[in-house]
């Protein structure tokens, strides 16, 4: 069993989940001017990156050692990959709420592109 995959996971979800955490309990999402506060916004936004990447990741690599195909066949360990794809994911359609866009059209668009991505990916490793 390699230990970086866990290791990794572990590392990037107890990040997310202090960065999160602090901002929930400590930072007002609101200016004292009633304006949003644009700098904790963005914190979250990458709190919550690295938390779907930790879990994403961690959850991938559990995955991959069950079923191996899952990553496509190869020796190398994508759970990290996955774990990115993962949090970029969570990233957007976090962004696309915030905005009042995301509906389930736009979810799905986003898992599309996602899985398109790791396509071309697994496929442009292959060819070359």
């Amino acid at each position: 069993m390699k230990k970086v995959p866990v290791l990794f996971g572990l590392m990037m979800t107890f990040m997310g989940l202090a960065i999160c955490g602090y901002l929930v309990v400590e930072v007002s999402p609101f200016e004292a001017s009633g304006q949003d506060n644009r700098e904790a916004i963005f914190t979250m936004f990458i709190g919550l990156f690295t938390l779907a990447t930790g879990i994403g990741s961690l959850l991938a690599y559990k995955l991959h050692r069950r079923w191996p195909i899952l990553g496509g066949g190869a020796d190398e360990d994508l759970s990290f990959r996955h774990g990115v794809l993962t949090g970029i994911g969570a990233f957007m359609m976090a962004l696309l709420a915030l905005y009042d866009m995301l509906d389930f059209a736009m979810a799905a668009s986003v898992v599309t592109l996602l899985i398109f991505l790791e396509s071309y990916l697994q496929n442009r490793r292959r060819a070359s």
